[in-house]
C-alpha cells in the first residue's frame, strides 16, 4: 500500500518524520496519517515525494509492473549472464530498478549482469550503473539474502569495480575500512599499482603458498575418498598430477619438499592395487624413502624426517637403507593406510622376517 511505501522509503533514506514532514511543508501527524494508511497525500506532495526518493509516481499509486513480471525480468538477466548474450540495456535495468527500489535481488543481480556486460563489451555506462545498484543492494540486504549473494560478496564486487575504474586508493580504502574477506588479490593489485612494491609481494607471496597448499591438501582428500571408493585407477591419475604439480613448485628446503612423501607412498599404493609390477613399486618406495632423508650428517649418522606422526619429530638411525625402511614402517601405524604395504614391500625387497 501506499503508507507502506512511504514507511519503507523514508526508513530506507534515514529520514525521520519530522525531517520528512519539513521538506515536504507538512505537519509529522499528516505523515504518520499517510504511513498507517488513514489518509493520502495530494497529488502535489506526490510529485515532491517521487523527487525526494527519485522514483516515479507511479510506482507510489501501485501502477508498477507486478511482482511475477520482476521475477520473470530477473530470470531473464540471469540467464542473459549464462550465455553471455548482452541484450537488455542500461536503460531499461534502470527503470526496472527505479520502479523497484526495494528490491533487493533486482538490484543484486542487475548489477551482476552489466559488471560481466562491461567486461564483454566495455561500455562505461554499465560500469557505472552496476556500482551504484550495488551500493543499493548493500543497503537493501539482509541476512535472508544471503541465498542470492553475501553482504561480503557484494562489498567484494563494489572494490572490484573501483579496480576496473583504476581508483586504486578508493578500492584499497574500501576494502580495509569494510574488512572485505577473500580480497587479498584485489588489495595485492591496489598495491602493485599505487606502487608498494614491498607490500604487494609479500601479500602476493601469501596467497601463493596459501593456494598451493590448498590444492594439495584438496588434492589428498580426493585420493584418499577415491581409494576408501575403491576407485584406484582415479586415484593413481590424481596422485600423478599432484605429484607433478607439487614438483612444480618445491624448491630444495621447502616444505612442498616434505609434502610430496605422503603422495609417493600412496602411489605405491596404488600401483600395488592396479598389479603394476613389484620391481616399480620397489623403486617408487625407495625414492619416497630418499626423499624423506636429510643428508646432513650428525655425529656420523643420517637423519629421517618421518610423516606418519609428529612431523617436526626427527628419528635418527645409521645409513643402512634397511635399517631407515624398518624405522619408517615402525612409526606407521598398523591402522595407517600405508601399513601392510610397507611391510609387503620389504619383505620382497629384504626378505625374512621384519622383526629379526
Amino acid at each position: 500500500m501506499l503508507g507502506d511505501k512511504i514507511y519503507n522509503l523514508r526508513k530506507i533514506k534515514k529520514i525521520s518524520q519530522e525531517e520528512f514532514a519539513e521538506l515536504l511543508n507538512t505537519s509529522r501527524q499528516a505523515v504518520s496519517k499517510w504511513e498507517r494508511n488513514e489518509a493520502k497525500p495530494d497529488i502535489d506532495k506526490l510529485i515532491l515525494i517521487a523527487k525526494i526518493f527519485n522514483i516515479s509516481i507511479d510506482y507510489l499509486l501501485d501502477y508498477e509492473v507486478e511482482n511475477c513480471k520482476v521475477e520473470e525480468f530477473i530470470d531473464s538477466l540471469n540467464e542473459y549472464c549464462k550465455s553471455s548474450n548482452f541484450v537488455i540495456s542500461a536503460n531499461d535495468i534502470r527503470l526496472w530498478c527505479t520502479k523497484h527500489p526495494n528490491n533487493f535481488k533486482l538490484h543484486a543481480i542487475a548489477a551482476e549482469y552489466l559488471g560481466i556486460a562491461y567486461i564483454e563489451n566495455n561500455q562505461r555506462e554499465y560500469l557505472d550503473l552496476s556500482l551504484s545498484l550495488l551500493k543499493r543492494a548493500i543497503i537493501l540486504h539482509t541476512p535472508e539474502y544471503d541465498n542470492i549473494t553475501s553482504l561480503n560478496q557484494l562489498h567484494y564486487y563494489v572494490a572490484q569495480i573501483y579496480l576496473m575504474q583504476h581508483k586504486y586508493d578508493l578500492a584499497k580504502e574500501y576494502i580495509e575500512t569494510n574488512n572485505v574477506f577473500d580480497s587479498e588479490v584485489l588489495l595485492a593489485k591496489c598495491n602493485l599499482s599505487l606502487g608498494n612494491y614491498d607490500t604487494a609481494l609479500k601479500t602476493s607471496s601469501e596467497i601463493y603458498l596459501k593456494s598451493t597448499s590448498n590444492i594439495i591438501n584438496v588434492s589428498f582428500i580426493q585420493v584418499t575418498v577415491l581409494l576408501k571408493t575403491k576407485l584406484v585407477k582415479e586415484a593413481y591419475e590424481m596422485i600423478n598430477w599432484t605429484i607433478s604439480f607439487i614438483n612444480s613448485v618445491k624448491n630444495e628446503g621447502s616444505f612442498f619438499q616434505g609434502i610430496l612423501c605422503p603422495f609417493i607412498y600412496l602411489k605405491a599404493t596404488c600401483e600395488r592395487l592396479l598389479n603394476i609390477s613389484s620391481i616399480e613399486t620397489i623403486n617408487t618406495l625407495k625414492e619416497a624413502i630418499n626423499i624423506n632423508v636429510d643428508y646432513n650428517v650428525v655425529s656420523g649418522v643420517k637423519s629421517i624426517k618421518h610423516y606418519f606422526g609428529n612431523p617436526d619429530e626427527i628419528i635418527y638411525t645409521d645409513s643402512n637403507i634397511e635399517n631407515m625402511f624398518k624405522e619408517v614402517i615402525y612409526q606407521a601405524s598398523k591402522e595407517d593406510i600405508y601399513y601392510n604395504v610397507l611391510v609387503d614391500i620389504y619383505q620382497e625387497l629384504f626378505g625374512g622376517n621384519l622383526n629379526d
